[in-house]
């Protein structure tokens, strides 16, 4: 029986992407039509194991307009919610991409300050929402107002109840969670930066990482401590030992979104059940794909690239049985993706879609067609996978993908 999953998202924000020829001051810039996304630690998380073939519940803090459009994205997306009402109005984010060198320009506002009653509904309301044997999600910055206790304050509030933390945090809450012993904590995160910070050495070697890591679990900090190293993976240190894993090598365009990926898959693993070191292998590989399914839709041009965002793009690790017997197929190795949904070309104004177009990418079979390849860039069939199933939602013919992607190249 899985364990369930539950998120938990105190700053939340409505992201809105777009993109402008040049980005300069004291001019007005012509944006392009903006995408539109709920944002936040923990709602990525939930996104992700979603995203995965699981389930999990994101519990956000909401208010005002922004707040009800988060929940209508999210509900679109079929991501189940608890919400409880938080200060103020629910916070915007933005990024604008200068098309003329492809830099990214992020700004995030800070959202309303939090005073102890929005502290005690917050606290109330995961009491209500985690139930005994919950695997609990902390994830995302802490807005302004809460305590950098808070980690620690969670921790203790769900001791007693059979339940786990996963906690993903930064700053002073990291530095004062790494302070005592939290029972309840099965795993702390952190990307490497970060680790040397709360080190206070730099820590170049895999085997440095893992030994500052085991120093926390000595502590009682967590029973098993993870440190991101970029592109050279990820190390967890627990009593029992320490591993490492490394996906497959990418030219990293984008960080944004792959350290939610590696949690939300990370977490489902745990929650089915696996050991902690395939949680660890999952989590890395799920955080790779992430990367090259994201960075393949960036890449699409206008004004398809835009258009694709409506697309759920769903990685998981094999085809379920049932969409094989449809399909009347046998090896689940044939398939590395499906697209779900009505083509565009056959879509009709009047048309009320019961479910979002989905395309499906299966990561064992793109991974066992990328080794038996042996010399193509596991990102370029990605994309080839990705843009084929697109071919379907656009009506694409054969001289239409050819001219977005020439991967026999």
């Amino acid at each position: 029986m899985q364990t369930n999953i539950l998120t938990i998202t105190l700053n939340p924000a409505v992201d809105f992407a777009t993109s402008a020829p040049r980005v300069y001051p004291e001019h007005k810039l012509r944006c392009t039509d903006p995408s539109i996304d709920p944002g936040g630690g923990g709602i990525n998380v939930a996104r992700a194991v979603q995203m995965l073939g699981g389930h999990a519940t994101a519990l956000i803090a909401i208010g005002g307009a922004t707040g009800a459009q988060l929940l209508q994205l999210l509900a679109l997306e079929g991501v189940p919610t608890v919400a409880f009402q938080g200060p103020g109005e629910t916070r915007l984010s933005f990024s604008v991409t200068d098309q003329a060198d492809n830099q990214q320009y992020r700004f995030v506002l800070p959202g309303d300050p939090w005073g102890e009653e929005d502290v005690a509904r917050g606290l109330r309301s995961i009491d209500q929402a985690a139930a005994d044997n919950t695997l609990v999600v902390l994830s995302g910055s802490q807005p302004p107002g809460v305590a950098k206790e808070f980690p620690s304050i969670l921790a203790a509030h769900i001791k007693g109840r059979n339940a786990q933390i996963i906690v993903d945090t930064s700053g002073p809450a990291l530095f004062q969670l790494a302070r005592e012993p939290h029972e309840t904590i099965f795993a702390l995160r952190m990307d490497g930066p970060e680790a040397e910070e709360l080190a206070g050495r730099s820590l170049p070697t895999r085997e440095d990482s893992a030994e500052f890591a085991r120093t926390l679990v000595e502590r009682g900090v967590a029973k098993n401590v993870i440190v991101a190293r970029g592109a050279d993976g990820s190390v967890l240190s627990s009593a029992d030992g320490a591993w490492h894993a490394v996906g497959p090598r990418i030219e990293v365009v984008s960080k944004v979104g792959a350290g939610d990926s590696f949690v939300g898959a990370f977490a489902l693993a745990l929650a089915r059940g696996e050991p902690v070191a395939d949680c660890l292998k999952v989590g890395v590989v799920a955080e790779t794909f992430e990367r090259l399914a994201a960075e393949a839709l960036d890449a699409l041009p206008a004004p398809f690239d835009r258009a694709a965002q409506a697309v759920i793009v769903q990685v998981v690790d094999w085809p379920p049985d049932e969409m094989l017997r449809a399909m009347g197929m046998h090896d689940p190795l044939e398939l590395t993706g499906l697209y779900e949904g009505i083509p565009l070309t056959e879509k009709s104004s009047f048309d009320q879609p019961l479910t979002p177009d989905m395309i499906w990418l299966f990561r064992e079979p793109i991974l066992a067609e990328w080794r038996d390849r042996g010399n193509e860039e596991l990102g370029d069939l990605v994309r080839h996978v990705l843009v084929h199933e697109l071919a379907h939602h656009f009506g694409w013919s054969d001289d239409d993908i050819a001219l977005i992607d020439r991967w026999w190249e």
